[in-house]
């Protein structure tokens, strides 16, 4: 397992993780690496607020997903078309104007 997909789980981790004993959400100084092989790793995840450890274990796949036009319906029944650059363009634009899309949208 290379180092970004290692790093890419534990990020998804701390975003999604809650204690199932008190509900306190973790940080990445939380998550204590097992073991990997391959494409399988363990996980130490232990509670910041009442210490708990949770062990989890995952296992990483690949998968080729084909990256298309995505077509989206409006309200007035419009189909508009966005294409990939586009989609990347807009991307490039708000991370150099430090712009998040809830920012983008107000929520």
């Amino acid at each position: 397992m290379n180092f970004q997909t290692l790093k890419w789980m534990v990020d998804s981790l701390v975003q999604t993780f809650s204690c199932p004993e008190c509900n306190s959400w973790v940080d990445e100084n939380c998550v204590d690496v097992m073991w990997t092989a391959g494409q399988n790793i363990n996980v130490d995840v232990i509670c910041p607020h009442c210490h708990k450890h949770s062990i989890i274990r995952a296992q990483i796949l690949a998968l080729e997903i084909p990256i298309q036009d995505i077509k989206i319906e409006s309200n007035t029944k419009k189909k508009i078309l966005i294409k990939d650059s586009q989609i990347i363009e807009l991307n490039k634009n708000l991370k150099s104007n430090n712009i998040s899309i809830s920012e983008l949208f107000g929520e």
